[in-house]
């Protein structure tokens, strides 16, 4: 009987997990871009390091947004910057978590949306 290295390839496994982490970027992106801010995942997980998204991805969930929709403007909000903690209206506590700032130019409007491994979210 084959193995699944011999029939897929050596790099399969790798290949399945950078399939993943894509198509997680890709939903959150989507979701972000047509104002859909309620998500679920199971394998969240797969970005994050620790307590933190990896900043590559970080990049690539901003950038994928701004390319889906030129009209929202993304940013990551940064924890050590004073201004960035005083616009999140409360804390996410006992769970790895990070910040985004939308400011919609097309409505005039301003979101605050989290990441938790589990789940999107926004204020």
């Amino acid at each position: 009987m084959s193995s699944v290295s011999e029939v897929y390839g050596s790099d399969y496994l790798q290949r399945c997990g950078m399939e993943r982490i894509d198509y997680l970027i890709s939903a959150i992106a989507n979701n972000v871009a047509h104002r859909e801010f309620s998500l679920h995942f199971d394998y969240g997980t797969l970005i994050w390091s620790e307590n933190h998204i990896l900043p590559n991805f970080i990049r690539q969930i901003c950038q994928r947004i701004t390319n889906l929709n030129p009209k929202l403007e993304v940013k990551h909000l940064n924890l050590s910057r004073l201004e960035d903690r005083r616009s999140i209206p409360f804390y996410i506590e006992n769970t790895p978590v990070e910040y985004f700032s939308i400011t919609d130019k097309q409505f005039n409007r301003r979101y605050l949306f989290y990441l938790t491994p589990a789940v999107m979210g926004v204020y």
